[in-house]
């Protein structure tokens, strides 16, 4: 297969300047090809090649950086395009309350138990809590004081929020 540049680099000398390196770097290797080599592919002379290159280590830096381009772009469109993470802290603030270990978390909410255990270090400092006992008496005590509030209209803006976690359950 014969190395090519992206359609969008550019026609003429400027396209010729690199796709001849390009061509030459990958049938001889970037140290066996000379200067005199590339500008004789292109059809120049070599003290012209430097008008658009000072060396030939330019060049190749020049064609790593287009080779690169097309791959970044199309992983910073899958990124952007990624929805949120569907994994809550409250989900897993709740499973500590509920003494599952990290494993046991990431097992149930199909993370890995890196990831839990780094959702639990996020959590802790957020409450200003130094371990998951206190995170998980926290959550237990939260959810016996909504179990044991009475029934009536919601707040003004329609929610159960009450300044710390969302209520985990709905009983």
């Amino acid at each position: 297969m014969e190395p090519r540049l992206p359609a969008d680099t550019g026609a003429g000398t400027e396209s010729r300047v690199l796709l001849e390196p390009l061509r030459l770097f990958a049938h001889h290797g970037h140290p066996a090809t000379s200067v005199r080599a590339i500008a004789t592919a292109i059809g120049i002379k070599a003290p012209s090649l430097y008008e658009h290159f000072p060396a030939k280590e330019h060049i190749l830096a020049r064609i790593v950086h287009i080779g690169h381009q097309t791959p970044l772009a199309a992983f910073g469109r899958t990124v952007a395009d990624c929805a949120p993470d569907p994994v809550s802290e409250a989900e897993v603030a709740d499973l500590v309350a509920g003494g599952l270990s990290n494993r046991e978390i990431a097992h149930r909410l199909v993370i890995t138990q890196r990831t839990a255990d780094t959702r639990i270090q996020h959590i802790l400092p957020k409450l200003d809590f130094a371990n998951r006992a206190q995170l998980a008496a926290w959550i237990l005590e939260r959810r016996m004081t909504h179990e044991n509030r009475p029934r009536g209209p919601r707040s003004h803006c329609g929610s159960d929020h009450d300044g710390g976690f969302m209520r985990l359950h709905e009983h």
